[in-house]
């Protein structure tokens, strides 16, 4: 052999150090170990995970309160639209304008 004595041959490589950085506070993430299967590592430990998982809700909190103040914002620029026709329109022939709204909304 060519120089290996007795048992050397079952010597694994060193581990190799994280490439990564966690995506919590980017602190490195241990790589997995040669010849080992699976995901690579996003976190460092089961906190920084919890963590990460926290900050995702209040993350999603924030977006969703957003929308649906953009939402509101929206329909209310709607309803200053539609209320400015029916003005101009009442200001125009209100006689005419009256009859529109009793025949789309029925009273």
């Amino acid at each position: 052999m060519s120089g290996l004595v007795g048992d050397a041959w079952h010597l694994s490589p060193p581990v190799q150090e994280a490439v990564t950085a966690n995506a919590v506070h980017g602190k490195t993430v241990p790589t997995a170990e040669p010849g080992k299967r699976g995901r690579r590592l996003k976190y460092c430990s089961t906190a920084c995970k919890s963590k990460a998982a926290r900050n995702k809700v209040k993350a999603d909190a924030v977006r969703s309160v957003e929308g649906v103040r953009a939402e509101v914002l929206r329909c209310a620029e709607a309803s200053v639209d539609a209320a400015r026709v029916f003005l101009d329109a009442v200001a125009a022939d209100p006689v005419a304008a009256y009859e529109e709204f009793r025949r789309q909304h029925g009273r």
